[in-house]
């Protein structure tokens, strides 16, 4: 059984096992009373996106359904581990510089030397081979990363590894 993670939200987020669309936010405080009593335990409280997640037991997920002005909790689908080779020749960068307005700094003359540039992305999975040397401290790359999502500083590593899933060897990314 063990313990997964929840997310209690106004709004669809895809990274939980469990959805909880619909609640009242003036239920949230003793929403999160409860699942504590339960045995569950609050991840985080996100005022910016207006949610909460949890640790909570998988047996007790269900009886949220029950709670006050949720109106229904889903349970989290798995990607399959049989994907197919990523062909990296298929992605097209340049339209993501295009988007992004690189050409104007490059015809300022600004290349990449020394220039200090700040991203608002999803975030980076520090975790994935093709990156994680990116989080050593002797890379001094990346001065500072910041999940707006959910607070959390992205080197934290989670108790439980409900994010990384695919085995990114058997995806053919690694």
């Amino acid at each position: 059984m063990g313990t997964f993670q929840i997310i209690i939200s106004l709004y669809f987020l895809s990274i939980t096992p469990y959805w909880i669309h619909n609640i009242n936010p003036q239920n949230m405080v003793s929403l999160s009373k409860w699942i504590e009593e339960m045995g569950g335990r609050k991840r985080v409280i996100s005022k910016l996106i207006n949610s909460s997640s949890f640790f909570i037991p998988e047996k007790e997920a269900l009886n949220l359904q029950n709670f006050l002005n949720v109106k229904k909790v889903e349970r989290f689908k798995r990607l399959s581990e049989n994907l197919s080779p990523l062909n990296i020749q298929e992605l097209v960068y340049e339209d993501y510089l295009k988007i992004l307005n690189v050409n104007k700094v490059h015809e300022k003359g600004i290349l990449g030397d020394n220039v200090k540039i700040g991203i608002l992305d999803a975030g980076f999975d520090f975790i994935h081979p093709a990156l994680k040397h990116l989080a050593k401290p002797e890379y001094k790359r990346i001065l500072h990363t910041h999940d707006f999502a959910s607070g959390d500083h992205l080197f934290i590593k989670f108790p439980l590894n409900v994010f990384y899933e695919i085995n990114y060897n058997q995806a053919g990314v690694a």
